[in-house]
């Protein structure tokens, strides 16, 4: 099978097939604070990566051959390395799958920390810089009011999209309201036959 790789500077959300953090499945909104800071000075992210990307069949348990590939893919790609330079830290590798399937999912486990956070954002990382839309929005994935602490999961299902991905997850602490973004660069790889 031949791959045609997309490599654009995304601005919608049609890749993501789904998202998950924490158990909470995330909505896809129009965000009036991803891009400023509450009080007006960002803060430095807490977040760190306690656990590498994992790709979980999503229907392993109906079709076997998925789980065995995604065992496969899990030995074969060293998707995340927690010793390599500062700099890279922020680095994991993810499957991607092709067109509009949903088989894959790739789930990593961020640490936020000892504190509360009751915002919890992912968009394009880029969004963050920007005014946002006419109305001053940004399209993010929303996951609700939490509150989240500690190690979590996050799931993403990527469908159509190869490539890299600078996603920026955007946290409000509570309380105190301290505002960050943890800038999450993906490269996203094609699902092999």
């Amino acid at each position: 099978m031949e791959y045609t790789a997309k490599f654009y500077a995304p601005t919608n959300f049609g890749f993501f097939s789904f998202a998950k953090f924490g158990g909470t499945a995330g909505n896809i909104i129009s965000s009036s604070v991803f891009n400023t800071p509450t009080g007006g000075v960002w803060q430095v992210s807490p977040i760190s990566i306690a656990i590498g990307p994992l790709v979980i069949a999503v229907n392993g348990l109906v079709y076997p051959d998925q789980a065995q590939k995604a065992a496969a893919m899990n030995m074969q790609t060293k998707t995340y390395n927690a010793n390599a330079h500062l700099s890279l830290k922020n680095l994991v590798f993810a499957y991607g799958n092709q067109n509009t399937k949903m088989d894959f999912q790739s789930d990593i486990s961020p640490n936020l920390g000892g504190l509360n956070y009751n915002l919890f954002q992912l968009s394009i990382l880029e969004n963050s810089a920007t005014k946002g839309d006419s109305h001053g929005t940004n399209q993010v994935v929303d996951f609700g009011t939490g509150p989240f602490t500690g190690i979590q999961t996050l799931s993403l299902n990527i469908s159509g999209y190869f490539g890299p991905l600078n996603l920026g997850i955007r946290l409000e602490s509570t309380p105190g309201a301290q505002s960050s973004i943890f800038d999450l660069r993906y490269m996203i790889l094609p699902i092999p036959d």
